[in-house]
């Protein structure tokens, strides 16, 4: 509750994840797909490298980071 205590919305709830979330990650790390997603082309099982948070205004509805997979950013 203390990431949210102040935030009053569904946005200002989203963003007081993702400032928490930019400020305790620590980056780059190694991390492996659990579930598959609509909108990634990964599937369960993959490895990929964390490089950054993705910026403020794609993560308005969910938390999303920039990764390094197959070469390609």
């Amino acid at each position: 509750m203390e990431i949210v205590v102040d935030a009053y919305g569904s946005e200002e709830r989203s963003m007081a994840w993702y400032y928490y979330l930019e400020e305790q990650l620590t980056v780059p790390f190694e991390a492996e797909v659990r579930k598959r997603s609509p909108t990634s082309p990964l599937s369960p099982g993959d490895r990929v490298q964390v490089i950054a948070m993705a910026p403020e205004d794609v993560c308005e509805s969910e938390a999303f980071v920039w990764i390094r997979w197959n070469k390609r950013k």
